[in-house]
C-alpha cells in the first residue's frame, strides 16, 4: 500500500509543475525523462505515448523515482519513489488535452506521435522540501500561495525493506543477534568524518545530545565515571550508567538502565558499546545494545530507536541542524524492524 500524497504535494502536481521520471533499463541503468505531472488524489499520474522506451521499462519493472519541482520556486521540490501500479489508455487522450490547456494553453499538438497511455504511480517513499510562501503555480499558472516550510518524509514497509531482485529506499540496516543469554542489537554505518569528529560525537556532552535529542547531565570519561543521559523523543527516559571501557579514539563501553518511564517498565542490564575506525576516506560507527534475554519485549524498539537516532548523526557531525523524529516516526520504525526480524525469541 503507498502512502498519502500531502495537500501541498497535490498542489504542485496540480499546477504547471514538471517531473524527472526514472525508469530501469534492461540492463539495471537508469533512464531519466521530463514528464509533464497529475494526480487523482492518490496516485501520481503521467501521461506518455504508447511504446515508448520509460512505458517499455515499467511493464518489465514497475519501480520508478521522480523528483517534481514547484514552477514558483524550483528549490521547492518533492522526491517520490514508488511503483506503476496501472498503465490505461483509458481517457488518456482527453486528459493530455486537458495538461495541454495548463502546459501549452492550447490543443495538444503532438498526437501524431502514438496513442496514449497514463502511468499511475502509487508512491512508496516521499520527501518533501517546501519553501516557504511558494506557489503551485494552480491551473493556468495562477495557484494559490501555501505556506509550508520544512521537510516531510514518509515511506513504507514495502520501501524500506529489500524487495526481490533490487534495492530501493532506505535500508533497515539494523541486526539483532542472540548469544550467551543477550540480545545484541547492532548497526554499523560509514560518515564522512574523520575518526576524531566522529569520536567527539559520541563521547561530548554538547554533541551526544545533538543525535540523541536530550541534554547529557553528566558523562565522566573515565573508567568508573557516572553517565547520566536524557532520550528524547521516546522519553521522558533517562539513562544511568557507568563507563566500564574506555579506549580514546577507539571505543567506549557504558552501563545502560533505564528506569520505568510511562508505560514502559523498568530497562536495566544493558550494556551499550561505541567503537570508531577509520573507513576510507571517512570513518565507521559500530554501535552495540547488548540487552538481557529477560528483556527480549524491547528488542524491535531499540532496532527502531537506535535507526532514527543514527539518522540525526550526519547532521550533528555537520554542525547543521539536526532533524527531530516524532513518537510516531518511532513507532514506525520499531514496526517495520518487527516485521522484518520477526519474533526473536526464534532467533538462534
Amino acid at each position: 500500500m503507498g502512502v498519502a500524497l500531502s495537500e501541498a504535494f497535490q498542489l504542485v502536481l496540480k499546477g504547471r509543475s514538471y517531473g524527472h521520471l526514472a525508469t530501469v533499463m534492461p540492463d539495471g541503468s537508469p533512464h531519466v525523462t521530463l514528464v509533464w505531472v497529475d494526480t487523482d488524489g492518490r496516485h501520481v499520474l503521467v501521461n506518455t505515448v504508447d511504446g515508448n522506451r520509460k512505458v517499455n521499462n515499467v511493464r518489465r519493472d514497475d519501480r520508478v523515482a521522480m523528483t517534481v519541482t514547484d514552477p514558483v520556486h524550483p528549490a521547492s521540490h518533492v522526491q517520490v519513489r514508488g511503483r506503476v501500479v496501472e498503465i490505461t489508455s483509458d481517457g488518456a487522450r482527453r486528459h493530455v488535452e486537458a495538461l495541454s490547456q495548463i502546459y501549452y494553453e492550447g490543443p495538444y499538438p503532438l498526437h501524431h506521435l502514438g496513442p496514449r497511455v497514463i502511468l499511475k504511480i502509487e508512491p512508496t517513499r516521499v520527501r518533501e522540501l517546501m519553501i516557504e510562501g511558494a506557489s503551485g503555480g494552480g491551473r493556468g499558472g495562477n495557484g494559490a500561495t501555501r505556506e509550508r516550510a520544512s521537510y516531510r518524509e514518509v515511506y513504507t514497509l514495502s520501501d524500506i525493506r529489500r524487495p526481490k531482485g533490487g534495492d530501493m529506499g532506505p535500508r533497515l540496516d539494523g541486526t539483532v543477534k542472540r548469544s550467551n543469554g543477550r540480545y545484541d542489537v547492532r548497526f554499523e554505518r560509514h560518515f564522512d568524518a574523520p575518526v576524531e569528529r566522529l569520536w567527539a560525537a559520541v563521547t561530548e556532552p554538547e554533541l551526544l545530545e545533538g543525535w540523541l535529542g536530550g541534554p547529557v547531565d553528566e558523562l565522566e570519561l573515565t573508567e568508573g565515571g557516572n553517565v547520566v543521559i536524557q532520550i528524547h523523543p521516546k522519553g521522558p527516559a533517562t539513562v544511568y550508567g557507568k563507563v566500564i571501557r574506555l579506549e580514546p579514539l577507539e571505543v567506549i563501553e557504558l552501563t545502560w538502565d533505564v528506569p520505568a518511564w510511562r508505560q514502559i517498565p523498568d530497562f536495566f542490564g544493558t550494556i551499550m558499546r561505541w567503537e570508531v575506525r577509520p573507513d576510507g576516506d571517512g570513518s565507521k560507527l559500530a554501535l552495540t545494545h547488548s540487552l538481557p534475554e529477560d528483556t527480549s519485549w524491547h528488542v524491535h524498539a531499540m532496532l527502531g530507536a537506535w535507526h532514527l537516532h543514527l539518522d540525526a548523526l550526519p547532521a550533528t557531525l555537520a554542525g547543521e541542524p539536526i532533524p527531530r523524529f516524532e513518537e510516531t516516526d518511532f513507532f514506525g520504525m520499531r514496526d517495520a524492524y518487527a516485521e522484518l526480524v520477526g519474533p526473536v525469541e526464534a532467533l538462534e
